[in-house]
């Protein structure tokens, strides 16, 4: 069954339909930049790739408007962000003469939530990688960002951050979600099925194909049965860095 105000935009195409053109759109640059053809059979790649990847989180463009789509293709930077605001981006990209090759890397959410909220938590014994945080705190500038997979751990659909406008997620929360019920904000919402995260809310989940143990925002409504994946963080000047704490983590589309 649709999901309630899923109507077509002026253009004729819901949003979930924007979503799926960007994720094909990308993938279809990617294999063109890397020697493939999208009409069967993928080629090998270029005996060289004479670029580079990179752990900087970049801006990638929404397919609809939003703040950050003029920011797209640079560096993520703590002071772009208002309270409550998120951009998607991509993490350990590939760049080739200094462009990001579509499809290539991580999509990712980056979030700013209240700094010091006394709801904020995170429930785990997990260390993140030397030198990088589960979340990025600023005390001087008090700012709290906070960077999840932009990939549904329900069937890999993109979710977003108060960018769908159209559609209303549901509140019967299977948990309590502050970032709602506190302060008003929507959670992480993936518009396909009606999952969603909070961001607030930092826990430990298993992998249920590797087993492995990974820290993610927790699930507040399903039908997703887990924790969205976090991207450990720290900064660079003001840009900020992803950390791989395991690749397990996140290969589960």
């Amino acid at each position: 069954m649709p999901w309630e105000g899923e109507e077509p935009n002026g253009r004729g195409w819901t949003r979930r339909e924007w979503a799926k053109l960007a994720i094909a759109t990308g993938a279809v640059g990617s294999v063109i930049a890397l020697g493939g053809t999208v009409s069967g059979q993928l080629l090998p790649p270029p005996a060289r790739f004479d670029g580079d990847l990179r752990e900087e989180i970049y801006y990638t463009k929404w397919p609809t408007e939003a703040w950050w789509n003029g920011r797209q293709g640079h560096a993520v930077e703590v002071s772009d962000f208002q309270e409550w605001q998120g951009a998607t981006g991509v993490w350990r990209g590939l760049f080739l003469h200094g462009q990001w090759v579509p499809g290539t890397g991580f999509p990712v959410l980056v979030i700013r939530v209240p700094y010091d909220a006394p709801e904020f938590q995170v429930l785990t014994d997990l260390a993140p990688p030397k030198g990088f945080s589960f979340y990025f705190d600023d005390p001087v500038r008090q700012i709290r960002m906070v960077t999840v997979v932009d990939r549904c751990t329900h069937l890999c659909c993109n979710p977003g951050w108060h960018v769908i406008t159209d559609t209303k997620p549901y509140r019967d929360y299977r948990v309590p979600s502050p970032t709602y019920s506190v302060y008003g904000q929507d959670p992480i919402f993936c518009i396909c099925h009606g999952s969603q995260y909070d961001p607030l809310l930092l826990t430990t989940n298993v992998h249920p194909r590797s087993g492995v143990r990974y820290v993610g925002a927790t699930h507040v409504h399903g039908p997703t049965q887990r924790a969205l994946p976090v991207v450990p963080l720290r900064v660079d000047g003001t840009v900020l860095v992803g950390g791989m704490s395991d690749p397990r983590w996140y290969e589960y589309c």
